[in-house]
């Protein structure tokens, strides 16, 4: 059975990055570099596309292999990962130290800590396997004036001539296109909850199966059922911060912060049907706006 990508922690040094399993298996690298073909690429079937797994021996396949314990060494990417056994408790640590113009490093060290646990190393790496070239939407939440803006709806939308509504519209006060008083700011937020909402979260745009169904076609030529962009439901707790919905925005803050791994990872989006982490893991883009809104909801304001 694949591991849940929620179930990946993140280690790297600036220039690339591993996901480990809970089960102690490096299920993904590119050497040398984020953009390199990859060397371990377990995370995209099994261990014949490459891994380097590390656990005890004695421990069964599958959720009975899963680390008791994990957590990343005080502020560091530096992960810790325990396992109880029959035998004994053993720690491995995994780690990829900063390097200059250096060779990359993946260390993984073993540390018994209690009793003597017989560990078991398999090293799979698949060279070469090639590099996935990212899909990119384009969208264009522009203009100031009437063709971008839907006055019976009191919102901007996400082009002119458009009925449509993108969450990128949720930047406007963050990015200074207008200040938050703006009654249009205002107008746009409660448009985005309205219309782009599911369960409390913001879906990117409209899908054809959404709770917006009747709504136009997104033309982005993929079939429905995303999950919902974690990154546009920080924006809308950042956003009802700034409009002086403070108390709103935290609530949706927290709500966000349950859905972390138990590292504390998010990927890119929230399956709300599942109730599952999906897309892109670990995703920057979901990080970045978290702290954004964290500065905002734990300051002053200003």
């Amino acid at each position: 059975m694949a591991t849940l990508i929620e179930d990946y922690a993140l280690i790297g040094d600036m220039q690339t990055a591993a996901l480990v399993a809970r089960d102690g298996s490096v299920d993904w690298l590119c050497l040398p570099r984020f953009d390199s073909p990859a060397v371990f690429a377990g995370l995209l079937g099994g261990d014949e596309h490459g891994c380097w797994r590390l656990a005890p021996a004695a421990v069964g396949a599958g959720a009975a292999s899963a680390a008791a314990r994990r957590r990343y060494r005080g502020d560091s990417l530096v992960l810790e990962s325990e396992w109880d056994t029959p035998e004994g408790t053993v720690r491995v640590l995994d780690l990829m130290p900063p390097r200059q113009d250096a060779a990359p490093v993946l260390v993984r060290i073993v540390e018994g800590v209690r009793g003597r646990v017989t560990m078991r190393s398999a090293l799979r790496p698949r060279f070469s396997y090639g590099r996935v070239v990212p899909w990119v939407r384009r969208v264009d939440p522009d203009g100031t004036g009437t063709p971008g803006y839907d006055a019976d709806r009191n919102t901007f939308t996400r082009s002119y001539g458009s009925r449509e509504l993108d969450a990128s519209l949720l930047l406007i006060p963050q990015v200074g296109f207008l200040p938050p008083g703006d009654p249009r700011v205002a107008g746009t937020v409660e448009a985005v909850r309205r219309e782009l909402c599911e369960d409390g979260f913001v879906r990117r745009y409209p899908l054809a199966d959404g709770p917006d169904r009747g709504g136009g076609a997104s033309g982005d030529g993929l079939p429905g059922g995303e999950g919902v962009f974690l990154a546009c439901s920080f924006w809308l707790a950042h956003d009802l911060a700034l409009i002086g919905r403070r108390a709103e925005g935290r609530r949706l803050f927290e709500r966000l912060l349950e859905l972390r791994n138990d590292v504390g990872l998010l990927a890119e989006e929230w399956d709300t049907r599942r109730g599952r982490l999906v897309g892109n893991f670990p995703q920057a883009f979901s990080h970045v706006p978290l702290i954004d809104a964290a500065l905002r909801l734990g300051g002053d304001g200003a």
